[in-house]
């Protein structure tokens, strides 16, 4: 049986949460209130854990998704997060690597 790699779950501080919403054209995917995204967020680590995974929350910083979605050709929406955060993640152990 292989291993499973990381969970990687998207987090943003609740000052943030506003403005992350506002840079997405699906804003009612991510959770009305920045306390629903976070129960979302502490539903799904738990259930990682309790499979047994490893969970990596990765900080999206608003700016630098936004940024990240128009260098990329992305869709700035609530997939994007995930996926911006799983290309953090990349890049932080590419570098822990080296």
């Amino acid at each position: 049986m292989s291993e499973l790699g990381p969970v990687i779950l998207p987090d943003c501080r609740e000052e943030d949460y506003v403005a992350l919403r506002g840079k997405l054209n699906d804003p009612g995917n991510l959770g009305a209130t920045w306390q629903d995204f976070r129960n979302t967020l502490d539903l799904s680590e738990q259930g990682a854990w309790d499979e047994g995974r490893v969970v990596q929350r990765i900080y999206i910083d608003p700016e630098a998704f936004a940024r990240w979605c128009d260098a990329n050709s992305r869709t700035p929406n609530c997939a994007g997060v995930y996926r911006f955060a799983r290309v953090i993640a990349g890049e932080r152990h590419s570098k822990e690597r080296d």
